[in-house]
């Protein structure tokens, strides 16, 4: 059970990185494409 509860947190946090990173991502647009297109 408790094993099951870590996998659990682990994709919580991962869920959450994701969130951010998205966050991130639509707060500076510009930054992100130019990133891209090099």
């Amino acid at each position: 059970m408790g094993r099951r509860k870590r996998d659990c947190d682990a994709a919580y946090k991962a869920k959450q990185q994701k969130e951010e990173v998205r966050k991130k991502m639509t707060e500076h647009p510009q930054t992100h494409s130019k990133r891209q297109s090099f």
